[in-house]
């Protein structure tokens, strides 16, 4: 905590248990931040983990166009084909900044049994995997979907509001189809492996090739 992005690497993450006590305080080169970490994350994070055995990361994001899909009444809308990676999608309503203990329990209720992607209104969003490639490119297509809508919104606000969008029918459909792609058989092996999806073997690769400090 207190360290920026471009600063982060493998090394300076700080290591917790689900109760919040240091495992290890990391070895970040700002000496102060070794051993922090933010309370509003914790809070967010230990209820995901704690309520939900099958989610093994959980990244919260503030995008903007995520920001503002948060704050339309109908919240995602299945503008293009992206919408159709992010599963099940639930809401939980802003209720200030999330450093209560009991925050939690609404938290966990409203991200229910099987979502992986929640809208945190009026903050930003709470996407969850079975791994860390599971997760990034969840929040990579939940992020597309967004910025789609926003555009979409946007052109349609000039055009007296109309936005085309498919029937439920082709909706349910799309999704299954989706679905069954993402668990293929060779889906299955990747997922073994823990990069279960050829988009982030690509966007890992990329990452590596581009700035390898991450993994210092």
């Amino acid at each position: 905590y207190g360290v920026g992005y471009e600063e982060t690497t493998a090394s300076s993450l700080v290591r917790i248990d689900i109760e919040g006590n240091v495992l290890h305080p990391g070895f970040a080169r700002q000496t102060y931040a070794r051993g922090k970490v933010n309370k509003a994350g914790f809070i967010v994070h230990s209820a995901v983990h704690r309520a939900r055995p099958d989610i093994h990361v959980a990244l919260h994001t503030h995008d903007e166009n995520a920001i503002a899909v948060s704050c339309s009444p109908q919240g995602l809308l299945p503008v293009g084909q992206a919408n159709y990676s992010c599963g099940d999608v639930t809401y939980h309503d802003y209720a200030g900044v999330a450093v209560l203990p009991a925050e939690r329990e609404t938290l966990v209720q409203d991200l229910g049994p099987k979502s992986m992607c929640m809208f945190l209104r009026n903050h930003g969003t709470l996407v969850c995997g079975e791994s860390i490639g599971d997760c990034m490119i969840r929040c990579y297509y939940l992020h597309k979907a967004c910025e789609q809508q926003v555009k979409a919104a946007t052109l349609a606000a000039a055009q007296e509001g109309v936005m085309i969008l498919p029937p439920t029918e082709v909706v349910e459909l799309a999704r299954a189809q989706t679905e069954a792609f993402d668990t293929d058989g060779e889906g299955e092996a990747s997922k073994a492996s823990d990069v279960f999806l050829k988009q982030w073997i690509f966007h890992l690769r990329q990452l590596v090739e581009s700035d390898p400090k991450f993994m210092a």
